[in-house]
């Protein structure tokens, strides 16, 4: 074998080697971009699917909290609408408390003033609703509210009870003066100037308190 010859084998080798690296270049090539386009359209499809579980998913607790919200509105509602009628039935308590301590109280009374209970009992029967229902509705008022309500409470029970001090006082200095037995002015005039002191006490500090009471009430409301 020549020169050429050898020489010529081997362009024809590298040539067929070439082509070879070259063809099998173009086969990896195909074979690697087959591959990353299936792996791209699976990736498209798992991205799909999960932003279409995610949408989903979203959707349903979207919907949760719009049930638990409307639930709550709801419940608030129902909450603020009893709240409204506890307020209006406590004060009208408060108002016919006053009413009672004011009739049991006026020196506007006939001489049977001093044995005369209806008006007593009256105000009592009102004491005793409105205590209970103040018990049985704290959950709906600050403590400084139901301070304020039990202090109307307790000054009506003590107005109540000094007036029942003036009847028996009166009834005393009644009895006395028919047995003949001689009490100074300041005695006798003790009943009426405590029967007068509680009408005050009633027309002013009682109304006055039931006032700031009302509105307190219509803040609660959202009544300006």
């Amino acid at each position: 074998m020549n020169l050429t010859q050898i020489i010529t084998y081997f362009l024809s080798t590298s040539v067929i080697t070439a082509g070879l690296v070259y063809l099998a270049k173009i086969i990896i090539d195909k074979f690697v971009e087959a591959r990353f386009e299936k792996f791209k359209h699976s990736l498209q499809k798992e991205n799909e699917t999960f932003t279409h579980n995610l949408n989903l998913e979203a959707e349903k607790f979207r919907h949760e909290l719009n049930t638990t919200a409307t639930e709550h509105q709801i419940k608030y509602a129902k909450l603020y609408e009893e709240r409204g009628l506890v307020i209006k039935f406590i004060y009208n308590l408060l108002l016919e408390l006053e009413n009672a301590l004011t009739n049991l109280t006026t020196t506007f009374q006939g001489p049977e003033w001093t044995t005369d209970t209806d008006r007593e009992n009256r105000t009592t029967n009102v004491i005793s609703q409105l205590r209970v229902q103040l018990e049985q509705n704290r959950i709906f008022f600050s403590t400084s509210l139901c301070d304020n309500i039990e202090d109307i409470i307790l000054d009506a029970h003590k107005i109540k009870v000094d007036m029942y001090v003036v009847k028996k006082d009166q009834q005393n200095n009644d009895y006395s003066n028919k047995v003949g037995i001689f009490k100074t002015s300041e005695e006798l005039l003790q009943p009426t100037q405590t029967w007068r002191e509680l009408d005050q006490k009633v027309q002013k500090d009682i109304k006055t308190a039931r006032l700031n009471l009302a509105q307190e009430f219509r803040t609660l409301i959202g009544v300006e």
